[in-house]
């Protein structure tokens, strides 16, 4: 499964905290630093095992915590619009 941003989101940071809302919908998702690694990600399609091998190689995480942490994530931007999987 491929995964990408649609470009529909913007991404801005405000008073120390990162946060993505829908030009269209006004629906908004607030982001740690591994989510905005993700969305920087996103700019281009990537599996979710690409993903994980970045996030651990940048992040102090095991595999395991963040293939589930990063899954639960995108299902959350899947079900907002924020991000599509093909």
């Amino acid at each position: 499964m491929m995964i990408r941003g649609p470009g529909e989101w913007i991404c801005a940071e405000a008073n120390g905290e990162t946060v993505m809302m829908s030009v269209e919908t006004g629906a908004y998702v607030g982001l740690n630093a591994m989510g905005v690694r993700i969305w920087d990600l996103l700019a281009k399609p990537h599996e979710l095992e690409t993903l994980c091998a970045i996030l651990v190689r940048d992040f102090e995480v095991t595999p395991e915590i963040c293939r589930a942490e990063t899954q639960a994530f995108l299902d959350t931007l899947i079900r907002q619009g924020a991000v599509l999987h093909t």
